[in-house]
């Protein structure tokens, strides 16, 4: 059986990001296009402080974890959603107040191989 493989230009790949979908606590379909992902060791640089560092300790077992990709949201529009926007600050819990870059990190130790994420926001 062949498969049937298929090449995606970089423009391809961005729209189909773009429709991405997600709902808010209120059940409302949202569309954001102000998030991007980067894949990789150059991924650290899209953080909202100083760069992800490229390894990081697993939450799980303490071992060394190894960057694999930053969500960075950041657009300038207040009309499309963010992740701060999602669910409402409640007293006595947190929640972001504003954009957010998520790096997520892979553990090396195959017994664990979990996920560790460390974020920042603007």
């Amino acid at each position: 059986m062949e498969e049937n493989k298929q090449s995606l230009t970089e423009d391809e790949v961005k729209n189909r990001i773009v429709g991405l979908r997600a709902k808010n606590d209120r059940g409302d379909t949202i569309l954001s296009d102000c998030a991007t992902v980067h894949i990789g060791r150059s991924a650290d640089v899209y953080s909202w402080q100083g760069p992800f560092a490229p390894e990081e300790k697993c939450h799980k077992c303490g071992k060394t974890t190894r960057l694999a990709l930053v969500v960075k949201e950041q657009c300038g529009s207040k009309t499309l959603v963010y992740v701060s926007n999602l669910y409402g600050n409640e007293p006595d819990a947190f929640w972001p107040h504003d954009a957010v870059a998520v790096a997520i990190y892979f553990c090396i130790d195959v017994a664990c191989a979990k996920a560790t994420a460390i974020w920042n926001q603007a």
